[in-house]
């Protein structure tokens, strides 16, 4: 059902080739998330001051994964996915079929405006101005960090900063099964999770619309190469509803 496709970029020298000095956005499709994890740590761990940042759009199988800060108490019923741990910061959270999740790896001394809080402000500003284009108004919080809408949860940062370069990055919630997150308390908190999908059916537009906001919002890393990685058009959303044009 899901696709087996390597991450193509993960080498450094090889990002080096085909970014010719851009940062690169790679459209992954549907990836296996530890494989996802251990080529980002990977990049960040083997990479120098000349290779590019990246930026990473997938979408994942389903899964839990646990940030440094996750707790036992925060699994409340049986779960019916696999669990990993993380090196990310934030809590328990879930990954499936319909959610857009991105992994920003930049080296944050290239650029003095990114810091980890600028990081996470841009992140959030990115997902407020997505949300925005659907005409839904997003906001996020100071103490519990992500992007809520009507009281409820919609998406969620987590980043890990090594080396003073980022991965990890932010998960959205598009158009999904959202029953998974009942057997958690999400990002540590007991809170109800939304999606795009209970507002519009206009879900298929999410790639592109989100890919112009992190262009737009993260101008400083421009110019960009952006890489339509997916070889195929899948059927990975055939039993979790409609699918997302990658």
């Amino acid at each position: 059902m899901y696709s087996n496709n390597s991450i193509p970029y993960q080498d450094p020298q090889h990002a080096r080739e085909v970014s010719q000095g851009k940062s690169i956005i790679t459209l992954l499709g549907v990836q296996d998330y530890q494989k996802t994890h251990q080529a980002m740590q990977h990049y960040t761990k083997n990479r120098t001051a000349k290779d590019p940042n990246q930026i990473w759009l997938v979408e994942h199988p389903p899964i839990y994964t646990k940030g440094k800060r996750s707790k036992k108490s925060d699994i409340i019923k049986p779960l019916h996915a696999p669990i990993l741990e993380t090196d990310r910061g934030g809590e328990i959270t879930y990954h499936g079929p319909g959610q857009l999740v991105g992994y920003f790896l930049i080296n944050l001394t290239q650029h003095k405006e990114l810091g980890l809080k600028n990081l996470v402000d841009k992140l959030e500003e990115t997902l407020i101005e997505t949300l925005d284009f659907y005409g839904l108004k997003g906001y996020n919080k100071e103490k519990n960090r992500g992007i809520y809408l009507n009281q409820d949860k919609i998406a969620s940062i987590g980043l890990r900063v090594k080396n003073h370069c980022s991965y990890h990055g932010f998960a959205l919630n598009v158009c999904m099964d959202l029953s998974p997150f009942s057997a958690i308390n999400p990002c540590g908190a007991q809170q109800n999770m939304t999606q795009i999908a209970e507002y519009t059916n206009n879900t298929k537009s999410i790639v592109p619309v989100c890919l112009n906001k992190i262009c737009k919002v993260f101008d400083i890393l421009s110019p960009f190469t952006i890489i339509p990685y997916a070889k195929s058009k899948e059927k990975h959303h055939e039993h979790y509803g409609p699918k997302i044009s990658w």
